[in-house]
């Protein structure tokens, strides 16, 4: 990076100024140093760097820098992706001249921040090339004046990643652990927390592995199938299906019980010793009337006496 001096020099207005803290005034001194007469074009990642500082107080540093008037901040940007930040030194406290371009005051779009799986290396306010002669300021560039940088993404965020795998691999002990967020897994995780399926609710990223873990079939506790992982839970088509249920558990049908013959004359399990008795005879009195031993009228009669007698 491309420094325009032979030295640090503090002018007494700064070094004496109590209304600067000790990492202020140094790092004013560094971003004039970077300054030639073009401004500062220095991301937050050079800063932090340099001074062996988290890029999130780098980024209050110069916040409160901007706030307190002794930098301006502008951003030159292609459409709406920003290409780099500008930071120059003002008057106040350094007594010389500065080719400032006058800035236009036009509003810099929204931009979402608090999206987890954006790519977080990169945040929007430092998408731009640390060299200080790489871009001119041209009248084909939109410059965009700001007053305040877009805060870093807390490092919980950064972490979106880690913590999806550690939900799977706490929630499906039946399938194979992740082992190592590739780059391809993190791709793979983005778009389908961007999809529709899970629309940036990361509850259903964790409710699809739950169901997983409960599918006989997904666990391989069947016996069927057991090569799912944690790309397949992810991959395609497959979240939706898990989540309409095609993979629960179904009820398995219960085998008919066979039912016991009964007699189309009498249940035995519900006679006694007498009623039995009779009724054998009837099949006697049945049997001798087929053979022809007995006529029908005999037969009648025998059978009237019988069920005379309770059978």
């Amino acid at each position: 990076m491309e420094r325009d001096f032979k030295g640090i020099w503090i002018p007494k207005d700064i070094w004496l100024s109590s209304d600067l803290t000790m990492q202020e005034k140094i790092f004013l001194v560094e971003i004039d140093s970077l300054d030639n007469n073009g401004g500062c074009y220095a991301k937050n990642e050079h800063f932090a760097k340099f001074f062996s500082l988290s890029k999130n107080r780098c980024s209050e540093i110069i916040k409160s820098l901007e706030a307190k008037g002794y930098i301006t901040i502008a951003y030159i940007k292609d459409g709406k992706q920003i290409i780099k930040r500008i930071i120059k030194v003002t008057n106040k406290g350094f007594n010389r001249e500065y080719n400032n371009v006058p800035l236009p005051d036009i509003e810099d779009p929204p931009r979402n921040v608090e999206d987890p799986l954006r790519e977080v290396d990169n945040p929007p306010s430092e998408n731009c090339e640390e060299s200080n002669t790489k871009y001119n300021n041209t009248s084909n560039n939109n410059i965009y004046t700001k007053t305040d940088e877009p805060d870093e993404v807390p490092e919980k965020k950064k972490n979106i990643y880690q913590e999806i795998v550690d939900k799977y691999n706490e929630t499906c002990t039946s399938l194979p652990k992740v082992l190592k967020i590739t780059d391809k897994r993190k791709k793979a995780i983005k778009r389908f927390y961007e999809s529709k399926v899970v629309n940036k609710d990361i509850e259903r990223f964790y409710r699809i592995f739950e169901m997983a873990e409960q599918s006989d079939f997904i666990s391989g506790r069947d016996g069927i199938w057991c090569s799912c992982n944690f790309d397949w839970l992810i991959k395609s088509d497959n979240p939706i299906k898990i989540l309409e249920g095609t993979y629960a558990n179904r009820a398995k049908p219960q085998p008919k019980q066979q039912q016991k013959p009964v007699s189309g004359f009498i249940n035995y399990e519900q006679t006694d010793g007498k009623q039995y008795e009779i009724f054998q005879q009837k099949l006697d009195l049945k049997n001798l009337l087929d053979l022809g031993k007995i006529t029908q009228a005999q037969y009648l009669n025998k059978i009237q006496e019988l069920e005379s007698q309770g059978g």
